[in-house]
């Protein structure tokens, strides 16, 4: 493989941050979500995405089970549709979410508060933390769209769909962009301990030269050009340990000011559903990407009935001056639709193509 082939394939950027999914028929792959600039989503046809015999509408898995009883558990809307503007409303939209204004309104640091147990905004972010742990605890494999959009070194990159599929052990991915991302087509494959823990890439019609296999480290400066994080970041166990990684920061911190903070249950238009947010503080030179800080909304389902509860499913960052450079929205999630090694073998998914 060239290099040349390589620098034209990637220059549009590669990997979202917080995938996962699936598509259950042999050697047939899952499609995926994303979110931005692009100047129309396009809608997919979901039930592909799905495992052979699994019918949301009617509840069944492909035994004929019902889906709870057969250890699955789906989203309550997994087929309603993207918004229909052509990208997500920003928290900066008149009259949208005024909390979370006022928060990205405060300064850095905040009044001080305790660190005891007598705090009531710290206790309540670990409890949304545990339950979030808990809540992935049970999931085995899962499937999910991811809407994507980021900013890297100024410039703001095209708006991303892709679908993901993801497994525990090993940690395995799969990732494809759907219509409307401007790499639609393009199927990306790591699995931990195999392929020399390299990304196996197969480039699509979005791609200069579509039909391409590749192989490429997750690390090498080529795959995070255009990504503020690697395919071995994604995915929600990867998310909820930076979640709590800036928990256990704040809990160890020799300051008294709150580094993260309970905002409250807000409603977005994304979702059906409400979310518990939680506001987390940056400072200067902490991240790679924000190296002035700033300042990361996690959003976590507040619903029990829905498949997503507890779960992270989005999160947005903006810099030191409020612009906003990191938006990720996970939906229409499926989980433990039993994927296994089968599902993340590019020999097997690309053999016939």
């Amino acid at each position: 493989m060239g290099w040349s082939i390589i620098g034209i394939v990637l220059t549009s950027g590669l990997l979202p941050a917080g995938c996962q999914g699936k598509q259950r028929t042999p050697g047939s792959p899952m499609l995926g979500g994303g979110v931005a600039h692009a100047p129309q989503v396009v809608r997919p046809d979901v039930e592909p995405l799905l495992p052979s015999g699994l019918d949301l509408a009617k509840g069944t898995s492909p035994k004929g089970q019902d889906i709870k009883q057969a250890g699955m558990q789906v989203s309550e809307s997994p087929l309603t549709p993207p918004p229909t503007t052509t990208s997500t409303p920003s928290p900066m939209a008149p009259g949208l979410n005024s909390i979370v204004q006022q928060e990205l309104d405060q300064p850095v640091n905040l009044a001080p508060l305790s660190r005891t147990e007598a705090n009531p905004s710290l206790r309540k972010v670990q409890e949304i933390y545990t339950r979030a742990r808990e809540q992935k605890d049970g999931i085995r494999n899962y499937i999910v769209r991811l809407k994507r959009r980021e900013v890297i070194d100024g410039k703001a990159l095209p708006e991303d769909l892709l679908l993901c599929q993801y497994r525990d052990q090993p940690f395995s991915v799969y990732m494809k962009s759907l219509e409307g991302s401007p790499t639609a087509g393009r199927e990306v494959v790591f699995v931990k301990g195999k392929f020399n823990n390299m990304m196996q890439i197969r480039t699509g019609r979005g791609d200069v030269m579509p039909g391409i296999r590749l192989e490429l480290s997750p690390q090498s400066p080529r795959a995070t050009l255009n990504a503020r994080r690697t395919i071995d970041e994604s995915g929600f166990s990867n998310i909820i340990k930076r979640f709590e990684v800036a928990l256990q920061r704040d809990l160890q911190s020799s300051t008294e000011a709150d580094a993260v903070v309970y905002v409250g249950q807000l409603e977005r238009p994304e979702s059906s559903y409400a979310y518990d947010v939680v506001l987390q503080h940056i400072p200067p030179g902490q991240e790679k990407h924000l190296p002035n800080g700033g300042q990361r909304f996690w959003y976590f389902c507040a619903d029990p009935k829905a498949a997503e509860y507890g779960l992270p499913t989005l999160i947005t960052t903006f810099d030191e001056k409020k612009r906003e450079v990191e938006y990720y929205f996970h939906d229409r999630l499926v989980v433990n639709v039993d994927l296994d090694e089968r599902d993340f073998d590019p020999d097997r998914l690309w053999a016939s193509r």
